[in-house]
């Protein structure tokens, strides 16, 4: 009966929060690891509904109240919400838990540790996120946890230590391989740090792993940011009309405002009337049409500028004004 009363808890909560159907809890689960199965369940839509504080709030229940121990599943929901609240203590409390489980297998202890790299890393204490990598990375040639690493510094405004990190560990060891996401992390420093050199070595490096095949257009997109930062321009562009078909807005975006930088406004116009013109889906959107009309402005066509400004949809102005 005890852990029927519990379950009943866990499905007010659930109709408390209005769940679809599919989310319904199964009342008839008799079984601790049933109930920590419902818990789980019930702490991801807590996630997927933006109210991480619940979930934290179940944690605590759980682990304090009914004294049910969580598993790697409930770890990493916990781990997710702390993420979101940003408050250190409940960060640092929930990563002392996690390190005195004896119970967790060596391999679930290893990536909770990464994913508390990058809790640190988004709640701004990247120093406590640097702890964690510096106890670890000896254990294991593992690009994710680099690649967290990597991402960890980029959030917070660090990217000459993704830079110096890539070089030191990757670049002078040779012991680990980039995959799409570390290399896209590198690119997005290089980009902000204008280094063209080390961008350009990992775009080599993307070839040579076939990163792009096939297309990634998130990667594709950090490289055409790179170089466009980076002043190479003209290799950006060679990029863009390779990757042409998967080409989205942020894409163009980048390149426009690229040309615009330099006085090359005609590149602009071009952009946009090759975009209309092609078979592609995408429909320009507010920061297009503003590259537009930023070109039209730099070649002296106020009317045509105008022309522009008046043809926008609707829709879109007022969804930039809302």
């Amino acid at each position: 009966m005890q852990y029927f009363r519990r379950l009943s808890i866990i499905r007010s909560s659930f109709r408390f929060l209005s769940f679809s159907s599919s989310s319904t809890v199964n009342v008839h689960a008799s079984t601790t690891h049933e109930e920590l199965y419902e818990i789980n369940k019930l702490m991801n839509n807590y996630n997927n509904s933006h109210v991480p504080i619940r979930t934290v709030a179940l944690f605590e229940w759980m682990s304090n109240i009914i004294n049910l121990k969580p598993d790697f599943i409930c770890y990493t929901q916990i781990i997710r919400a702390c993420g979101e609240i940003n408050n250190l203590k409940i960060c640092q409390k929930i990563h002392e838990f996690i390190d005195k489980d004896q119970t967790l297998q060596s391999k679930e202890y290893y990536q909770l540790q990464i994913k508390l790299i990058y809790m640190y890393a988004k709640i701004k204490h990247i120093e406590l996120a640097e702890q964690i990598f510096q106890q670890i990375k000896n254990r294991s040639f593992d690009i994710n946890l680099y690649g967290t690493m990597f991402k960890g510094y980029n959030m917070n405004g660090q990217s000459e230590k993704t830079i110096r990190l890539f070089e030191n560990e990757i670049l002078n060891k040779k012991t680990i391989e980039l995959d799409a996401i570390s290399a896209t992390c590198v690119l997005s420093a290089c980009s902000s740090s204008h280094r063209l050199d080390i961008g350009h070595h990992i775009y080599n490096e993307v070839v040579r792993l076939k990163l792009l095949d096939p297309p990634n257009i998130r990667l594709a997109t950090a490289i055409i940011d790179m170089y466009c930062n980076c002043g190479s321009i003209d290799r950006a562009r060679k990029l863009f009309d390779q990757l042409l078909p998967i080409a989205d807005h942020i894409t163009y975006s980048i390149l426009m405002k690229a040309y615009l930088s330099i006085n090359q406004p005609t590149q602009v116009l071009s952009l946009f009337h090759q975009l209309q013109s092609s078979s592609s889906s995408i429909s320009p959107d507010a920061v297009l049409y503003l590259h537009v009309i930023n070109a039209c402005q730099q070649l002296g066509l106020p009317h045509q500028a105008e022309n522009i400004h008046r043809a926008i949809p609707s829709f879109i102005i007022e969804k930039n004004l809302s």
